[in-house]
């Protein structure tokens, strides 16, 4: 009996990560609707009620939903493997306070219930350009319950915040922001990312996180395509501020990054929740690109041959980034990849301990100890 009840309490676990997951995704679903089609045909008193629930899901359903997610998460690793790696702890434990403190006891302190878009990494939105102008991002208005002190508030933190972000990475690549900060893609990823794809990329092999080579190749038209649309916003929203000259209206551009938002960064996040994985949104960030890109330059990797490779492909099957890591670890060499979020997972799943995660800065300090 006691066998069976073991056997049985790991698919108890990911049952219910299943459940908050579908939850999720169906109230994110259901609050992206109403405040991207149903606001625009109501009345002031509605669209009041819409954006709240919209806030509700934002900053509440998000939080918690996540939060439950790491612990079953965690419940599920133990029970099946008997053990989770130190540093998938320190994520799990690192990304719940910041959701605690950030998007639920701060803005009950403040009254100030979307601060969390000051966590928004650059290059991801135009915020720090815009809000000056507007006194708030996208629908959201700073100045509401703080005059323009909540704009001043707003922008320190988010240069706070960024100094944090990219002076991390340089130590600690990728891994720094997208698996230990990050408050949307990173959290959800490692949050549900056991539970997910809802649908199985491989039949055969039902757990792989691996995506398809033509889902990965639309992902990165996407990537791309989000990055220069990106950074044409951004210096639309520059040449604004600094010159006064308004190349295109000012609701024309809350309009364009609005829709984007509910389109790329909710919608299109969810909906990849069942063909590609908790870090769909992280295939095209482009702050995750940025980051990506600058984890190369200070030795992001992940070293192998330390021990020997069996080409069991639980490293691969468990990446969420689709990282070819095995055919590296094969021939003992080094798997470089802007895609590699440095959560460790694959570092984890392997039963010879033949890989590790390291930058320049982790070497160095490693050598010392």
């Amino acid at each position: 009996m006691e066998k069976e009840e073991k056997k049985s309490e790991p698919q108890h676990y990911f049952k219910l990560l299943r459940y908050v997951i579908y939850f999720f995704i169906i109230t994110g679903l259901i609050a992206g609707l109403l405040m991207g089609i149903v606001r625009k045909r109501v009345g002031p008193d509605v669209q009041v009620i819409i954006v709240w629930i919209f806030i509700v899901y934002e900053n509440g359903v998000r939080s918690i939903a996540t939060i439950i997610g790491f612990y079953l998460t965690y419940k599920y690793l133990k029970s099946s493997k008997g053990k989770i790696s130190r540093f998938r702890r320190i994520s799990f434990c690192s990304l719940s306070i910041s959701f605690a403190f950030f998007y639920l006891i701060l803005p009950f302190i403040l009254h100030f219930t979307e601060f969390y878009l000051a966590l928004i990494p650059f290059p991801w939105a135009s915020l720090p350009f815009q809000a000056p102008i507007t006194g708030g991002y996208l629908t959201t208005s700073f100045t509401d319950h703080l005059g323009w002190n909540g704009v001043i508030i707003t922008l320190y933190v988010y240069y706070i915040y960024q100094i944090i972000t990219f002076t991390g990475t340089i130590f600690l690549g990728r891994r720094w922001h997208c698996s230990m900060l990050c408050t949307f893609m990173g959290a959800h990823g490692e949050g549900f990312g056991e539970a997910l794809p809802l649908i199985p990329h491989d039949k055969k092999r039902p757990k792989s996180k691996r995506v398809h080579p033509k889902i990965r190749i639309i992902l990165l038209l996407i990537q791309i395509f989000i990055f220069i649309l990106n950074s044409f916003l951004i210096i639309i929203w520059m040449i604004f501020s600094f010159s006064g000259t308004a190349l295109i209206p000012v609701e024309t551009l809350i309009s364009i990054e609005r829709t984007k938002y509910l389109i790329f960064e909710l919608y299109l996040m969810l909906f990849l929740m069942f063909f590609v994985g908790g870090r769909g949104y992280c295939y095209y960030c482009p702050a995750g690109t940025l980051l990506g890109v600058m984890g190369r330059l200070v030795g992001q990797q992940i070293t192998t041959g330390l021990t020997e490779c069996t080409s069991c492909g639980l490293c691969n099957d468990a990446c969420k980034m689709s990282v070819d890591i095995m055919a590296k670890a094969e021939i003992g060499e080094p798997v470089k990849s802007i895609n590699c979020v440095g959560c460790g997972v694959c570092v984890e799943s392997c039963p010879m301990g033949n890989l590790q995660y390291t930058t320049t800065f982790l070497t160095k300090y490693h050598k010392r100890k």
